[in-house]
């Protein structure tokens, strides 16, 4: 049976934790491994967590005798390392948010998705959005296109639908401490870079909880504006920065398609051939992306 590390990392969630846990110990034809790590929560998220690990042999709580806060980002992959070095014949993770709850088929059918074929992947997949007391708000229909040119934007992959190999995992814990994103975005940018397949399930197999205390929510949108306003302001080089982050962290995976244009990105603000070859580069005609508006600084790419 193929061994999964769910990788779990609990804030203040002792309203809905249990509910989740199950959902993930339940997962159906996999070997389930669940790895806890508690990012100092002050309400009783710690004692359900530890009653459970009493119950379920497949839970491991990694810091019960040290509840401490390092933030979200450094929690799920301090977690994620933890589980890697674990047991070595894990062959998938994947990550879970606290409040949400898992249909049972959800693992195996991203599992199916690796054994279809013979590269590296990363999967993820819709959500449904529910209320608190998972009432379907509406059934999540991203528009993808899988191109290089969304590394400059929000991921459109939630961390929680994901689900990746050992390799993937080893390069991202390579080199990801000086790099300022989220976990699950960071692990869709560097995908992209290093050459793994990304493979999108428009199929829901969560229900994507919305209640007032979500760290991180849902905005409603699933469509992706580029939007090249930040990128060329005098006053903001957050993406030129990042990308320098990427480039320089995983060089040594990266492939030299990406490395091409992650270049691109970083010389924009000082070659005018770097700024020209951005916006007519071959990625964006390749994936048949129409430039169509330019006013007052503001270039926006719809895909046609």
């Amino acid at each position: 049976m193929v061994k999964v590390a769910v990788i779990l990392s609990s804030y203040n969630g002792e309203k809905y934790i249990q509910e989740q846990i199950l959902s993930i110990i339940n997962q159906k034809q996999v070997d389930v491994r669940l790895f806890i790590r508690d990012d100092g929560s002050s309400d009783s998220t710690v004692e359900i967590v530890k009653e459970l690990c009493q119950t379920y042999s497949n839970i491991i709580f990694t810091n019960k005798g040290k509840i401490e806060n390092i933030g979200v980002r450094n929690s799920f992959l301090t977690l994620l390392d933890y589980a890697v070095k674990y047991d070595p014949d894990t062959e998938y993770y994947c990550f879970a948010d606290q409040d949400d709850v898992w249909l049972e088929n959800k693992i195996i059918e991203a599992v199916r998705c690796f054994l279809s074929t013979d590269r590296n992947i990363l999967y993820f997949s819709n959500k449904t959005i529910v209320d608190s007391n998972l009432k379907i708000i509406y059934n999540e229909n991203i528009e993808y296109y899988n191109d290089i040119l969304e590394i400059c934007w929000g991921a459109q992959a939630s961390g929680c639908t994901m689900l990746f190999d050992t390799t993937l995992a080893r390069i991202v814990l390579s080199n990801y401490k000086n790099i300022n994103l989220l976990h699950d975005s960071l692990f869709y940018r560097v995908a992209h870079i290093v050459g793994t397949k990304i493979v999108f399930d428009r199929r829901s197999f969560i229900l994507y909880r919305q209640h007032q205390a979500n760290v991180i929510g849902i905005s409603g949108s699933t469509k992706t504006n580029y939007n090249w306003k930040g990128l060329f302001s005098k006053s903001e080089c957050f993406i030129s920065n990042l990308t320098y982050q990427l480039l320089t962290s995983y060089s040594d995976y990266i492939t030299p398609s990406s490395r091409q244009y992650l270049e691109l990105i970083i010389n924009y603000k000082h070659s005018i051939k770097s700024c020209i070859g951005l916006i007519f580069n071959n990625f964006a005609w390749k994936r048949s992306l129409k430039l169509y508006a330019i006013w007052g600084g503001k270039i926006v790419l719809h895909r046609l």
